[in-house]
């Protein structure tokens, strides 16, 4: 008999635990970056995928001491989109311990069979906007942003239990240098001069949010109705307007070519330097 055991995240303090897992698992790991708390519960909670997607979530206990998640997904978006009846599965996390994967994948698979799906892929999130894949090489490099790093033993185990990779997805490494490269300061240049672009400072933007929140007596930005959202977008036009003379352009293009240009000049801001350092 396992001394292992599954357990369904019903409530907070397991939601909790699911969370914090990787935080255990990977404290002496020095290529590892924690995920933030607050956005792995909002993924897990209240995200608008959430909407159309299910999903459910599982701990591998050994006692009380957690040693493995997964999560498992259906979006019957994908599922229309590609004629298909597939599961899938991520937040997936084990000790190094192949019976905890398997506990953990079966019941996936499991889960997913009762509900009609006959595929399961993973590790994946509910949509291709989050963290996904596996990563087989490299594993002494830092994980670029929003991808995952994960022990290389989590391949073997997947393999063990008769996954096949589906694809390769390459992470590129690009070093910034310590001073803008001429070309682009004159390239973006070029652009101000050509669509009258300046640079605007964001702080009044900032000002504007905490002056309606203070008005509707909130703390957070979540918090704004419908209509005081409206009222920022009516705020923040009239503060571009006060500051450039000119109003907020509806193009889209232009929009996107103001955008590219504050990225050119604000490269060696005050800000932008001492990051680099």
């Amino acid at each position: 008999m396992s001394r292992y055991k599954l357990k369904e995240v019903k409530d907070r303090r397991d939601l909790r635990r699911f969370i914090r897992f990787p935080l255990d698992l990977y404290r002496d790991c020095p290529q590892y970056v924690p995920a933030l708390n607050a956005d792995q519960r909002k993924s897990l909670t209240s995200c608008s995928t959430l909407s159309y997607c299910e999903r459910a979530m599982w701990l591998a206990l050994d006692g009380d001491r957690v040693v493995g998640r997964i999560c498992a997904m259906i979006n019957p978006r994908y599922n229309e989109i590609y004629g298909t009846r597939r599961a899938r599965f991520g937040w997936f996390d084990v000790v190094d311990d192949f019976e905890v994967a398997s506990l953990l994948i079966r019941r996936a698979e499991e889960w997913a069979a009762e509900r009609g799906m006959d595929e399961v892929h993973g590790p994946l999130y509910y949509n291709t906007l989050g963290k996904q894949g596996m990563l087989v090489e490299g594993f002494e490099n830092v994980p670029p942003f929003n991808c995952l790093y994960n022990y290389p033993y989590y391949n073997d185990f997947l393999a063990d239990l008769g996954y096949v990779k589906e694809c390769d997805w390459l992470q590129y490494k690009v070093r910034v240098p310590e001073e803008m490269p001429q070309k682009l300061i004159r390239v973006g240049e070029r652009l101000l001069e050509r669509y009258s672009l300046r640079e605007l400072d964001i702080d009044p933007f900032e000002e504007i949010i905490e002056q309606v929140k203070a008005e509707r007596g909130v703390k957070l930005d979540k918090d704004l109705s419908v209509d005081e959202l409206k009222k920022l977008v009516t705020l923040f036009k009239t503060a571009i307007k006060e500051r450039t003379g000119k109003d907020f352009p509806n193009d889209p293009i232009e929009q996107l070519w103001g955008a590219i240009c504050a990225v050119f000049r604000s490269w060696m801001n005050e800000r932008a330097i001492l990051y680099r350092k």
